[in-house]
């Protein structure tokens, strides 16, 4: 028996998977703008040749590539034939289908941001590979959407600077989508414990991450956290009038910092960046680039000067500003 007559057979029983038999038609025996499946190379050969697997798959990814209707209705059609091709005749085809909702822009394109995290060094080609049934072009057009901030979350701008080095997607700040369905205390409880990192050196970080939890939430939310936290808490609520809605929902590193002091220290640590940095020797403003030796605490930071490569410890009260800019930083300065 041929593939071809196998998928004939199969055809009189029911495929629930799509709406109407003539999509399935349309795709096995072509239109004026497609490809007949039926006439791949897979589709004349026998069930028991041991090449089968391999070129039915291979021909599978490119009727998926070619068929610009439904994505999905293509997919469900090759995996409900290659299942009852397994369970028939033990011949397994491995066809790998995502895992989440390809054909969803918006979670397509969030799996692409979590794709093309710095430790994986993924290019465009890797990505193809894993949405087989779309093109290059495909991918090259998300990622354009994610540049100029087409995608968005109730109503929020996700904005992400992308960039590509070595043939690898690269990203100057890594983003990780997370989005949390939390009651009403788990969300005071971060709220809370994000007001207690809102000063020194995490105080940008700490903001920008309550207000993005706080333009999530229902005006309701909203009062009654500011109820629990000024009448039964007893605190201040300003901390919960200051936390103004923002146009987005990702912010870098580098916006999350300030050159003031050792705000920015967290930027250059985990870039490992070279930095200009201002501190008090005693009573004697000093200027050097340098760089992150050892992490020790936000108290005090152990850098090497790249000059002389002195490796000093500086507690945090004696540092003025760091920069990664020579120009900002001597404007700062002056």
């Amino acid at each position: 028996m041929t593939l071809k007559e196998f998928i004939q057979s199969e055809l009189n029983m029911s495929f629930h998977i799509v709406k109407t038999k003539k999509t399935i038609m349309n795709i096995l025996e072509g239109t004026k703008s497609y490809q007949a499946f039926y006439n791949r190379k897979c589709c004349s050969m026998t069930l028991n040749d041991p090449l089968l697997p391999d070129q039915f798959c291979a021909d599978i990814y490119d009727a998926c590539l070619e068929y610009s209707s439904s994505k999905e209705s293509i997919v469900n059609i090759f995996v409900e034939l290659t299942r009852r091709l397994k369970n028939k005749y033990h011949i397994i085809v491995e066809l790998n289908v995502p895992s989440f909702t390809y054909t969803n822009d918006v979670e397509r394109q969030l799996f692409l941001i979590r794709f093309f995290h710095p430790s994986k060094n993924h290019t465009i080609q890797d990505a193809c590979q894993v949405l087989w049934m779309y093109n290059q072009e495909r991918i090259d057009e998300d990622i354009k959407e994610i540049k100029k901030g087409s995608l968005s979350f109730l109503g929020k701008d996700i904005k992400i600077n992308i960039d590509r080095r070595c043939g690898a997607v690269v990203m100057q700040s890594t983003a990780h989508p997370l989005i949390l369905v939390e009651n009403l205390t788990q969300i005071l409880v971060q709220l809370e414990g994000l007001r207690l990192m809102a000063h020194g050196e995490t105080k940008y970080y700490a903001l920008h991450t309550a207000q993005t939890i706080w333009s999530q939430l229902s005006d309701y939310a909203k009062e009654r956290i500011v109820f629990v936290v000024k009448n039964l808490y007893e605190k201040d609520p300003q901390f919960y009038y200051d936390l103004n809605q923002s146009e987005e929902l990702f912010f870098d590193e580098k916006s999350c910092s300030n050159i003031e002091g050792l705000s920015g220290i967290l930027h250059f640590l985990k870039n490992e960046k070279s930095f200009f940095l201002a501190y008090y020797d005693q009573e004697e403003l000093k200027k050097i680039y340098c760089r992150i030796h050892k992490w020790d605490s936000f108290e005090r930071i152990i850098i090497e000067d790249l000059e002389t490569n002195d490796i000093l410890t500086l507690e945090a009260d004696t540092i003025v500003c760091s920069a990664e800019t020579k120009e900002e930083f001597i404007h700062y300065l002056n």
